[in-house]
């Protein structure tokens, strides 16, 4: 396993030089290196989780958490959402495979969130809030 900057002060691992570390399943090639045995998490949901964000290494060699999310809150729908997360993570340099995909967990979601968020961010502020925006994502 090797270490490559992407360019903007982040760093992927790759094996062999080009096969992102996340990515091993049906690899062959790879497997005295990588295990093909998948990573399987259970996360337990929260009461104001809105949506889910599911996208590969080559959204999250470019983009944090937090911008992924701040991208998903600029949309109104799932739709819109994961397409401007699979822009910008290109438009700022990804040279990967780009998949995104957004869930709504409830109806409303993004509109609903970007709204809290603002509410939150009007209370911080004025010094009435502790933090901003809570977002579940999975790589």
């Amino acid at each position: 396993v090797s270490t490559q900057s992407t360019g903007i002060g982040k760093t992927t691992q790759r094996v062999n030089g080009m096969l992102g570390v996340p990515r091993s399943i049906g690899d062959f090639f790879v497997k005295p290196f990588v295990s093909e045995e998948p990573f399987a998490a259970e996360i337990q949901l929260q009461a104001d989780d809105d949506f889910l964000v599911l996208a590969c290494d080559g959204v999250f060699d470019e983009m944090d958490d937090q911008a992924v999310v701040d991208a998903c809150l600029r949309e109104d729908t799932a739709m819109a959402a994961a397409t401007r997360v699979r822009d910008t993570a290109y438009l700022i340099g990804s040279d990967d495979n780009i998949s995104a995909v957004v869930v709504l967990l409830r109806e409303g979601g993004l509109v609903k969130e970007r709204k809290r968020v603002r509410r939150q961010k009007s209370k911080i502020k004025s010094g009435t809030a502790a933090g901003v925006g809570k977002a579940t994502t999975l790589r």
